[in-house]
Order: structure tokens, then C-alpha cells, then sequence
């Protein structure tokens, strides 16, 4: 039996993006990009691999500001502008996830991919290496973009559509919420747990 990880709908949900970019002091006219986890140095959270996407996307005249939450900031230099908001609960994090234009989530390995549920349920569209069980979350061409493990150059091109593309972005949001709502959301999931207790009981 498969069950996704819970996601509550109603704590993760959109809010005004234009509020929330000026509550952290991000440029209003700039796509903002944002990166997470619980620790960012972790080597299997990737950043170094967005560190040369980063690169790639400066040498093209790409703009661009990253925001970057969770423990320990990054130390490399950064090509971008960049914003370290800390660690992040309660109503912090879906503002941070709703005042992005996209995330991006290099790990090179992820059991689900709990930050990118979290920002799909805000209708922040996701960029993702296809690790694990990210293709569970993000539906590659509908709800955002998945990119060749360690593939930098890969990850930077699906970066890219998402960033020049504006009409696309916000659609793949709103399809990336509604693919949260019908498959992670809590009481769904909830449900799911009780009918699998009962099956199992049933049959024994």
C-alpha cells in the first residue's frame, strides 16, 4: 500500500504574493526563486548543484533573486541577489512559499519531498531533480518541472521556462494546488490510513 505524506491544505495555501514579498523586502519586479530545507549545507540537499545552475543562468543575462530558508546559510558566493530568511513555522513559511515565482529543490535524494508539497499547496510551482518519490508531488510538465539528477545544465534549462514564461508558471501553480488538494491533502490522507487499518483487521 502507497500513501503520500499528509499536507495541510489549509495552513499551506496561497496568500497575496505582493504582501508577502514586501513583508521579507524582496524586489517586487524581480522573479523570485526560492530554495529550503531543514539544513541547507546537508550535501544531499544539493545546493551546490543549484550553485552552477545559478551560474549558467547569470552567464545568459538571466535576473533573478534567491531566497533561502532553514539552518545554516550557504557560505559559497552567490551570483544572484540573495535573501537568507532563517528558519522558518507557523505562517512564515507559506508567505515564503507564496511570495516566490518558483522553487527550486536540487536534493539528489528525497523519500517524498515534503518542501515542494508544501510549496505546491501554496501554488508555487517546483523545480525538482526526478529523485526518489518527487515524481509523486510534482506531474513533470503539468504542476512544474523535473530535471535529470546531477544535471545541472538540465536544471537550469527547466529553471529557465519557468522564469521566462510567466503564464506558464502561474498555471502550473494553480495545477500543482489542485494536485495537492486531490491526492495529499490531511483528511484524504487521514482516510486513507483508517481504511488500511480495517482492511488489515478485517483480514485477520
Amino acid at each position: 500500500t502507497h500513501i503520500g505524506n499528509a499536507v495541510d491544505t489549509e495552513v499551506f495555501s496561497p496568500r497575496d504574493k505582493l504582501r508577502c514579498k514586501r513583508k521579507f523586502g524582496l524586489p517586487e519586479n524581480v522573479p523570485v526563486v526560492v530554495f529550503g530545507a531543514t539544513d541547507t549545507t546537508i550535501p544531499y540537499k544539493g545546493f551546490s548543484f543549484l550553485l552552477q545552475a545559478l551560474h549558467i543562468l547569470k552567464d545568459q543575462g538571466i535576473n533573478l533573486h534567491l531566497v533561502i530558508f532553514g539552518q545554516n546559510p550557504p557560505k559559497q558566493p552567490i551570483p544572484f541577489p540573495s535573501t537568507y530568511v532563517g528558519c522558518m513555522s507557523g505562517n512564515d513559511l507559506p508567505e515564503v512559499y507564496s511570495a516566490a515565482d518558483i522553487l527550486v529543490s536540487p536534493s539528489l535524494q528525497e523519500c517524498f519531498g515534503m518542501v515542494i508539497s508544501e510549496a505546491s499547496a501554496c501554488e508555487t510551482p517546483c523545480v525538482a531533480f526526478d529523485v526518489g518519490g518527487v515524481s509523486d508531488v510534482i506531474l513533470d510538465g503539468h504542476t512544474g518541472f523535473l530535471a535529470q539528477p546531477h544535471n545541472a545544465t538540465h536544471l537550469a534549462q527547466c529553471i529557465t521556462r519557468m522564469l521566462v514564461d510567466r503564464d506558464l508558471s502561474v498555471q502550473f501553480g494553480k495545477n500543482a494546488r489542485k494536485h495537492i488538494l486531490d491526492n495529499f491533502d490531511s483528511a484524504l490522507i487521514a482516510q486513507k490510513h483508517i481504511e488500511l487499518y480495517n482492511r488489515v483487521v478485517n483480514e485477520k
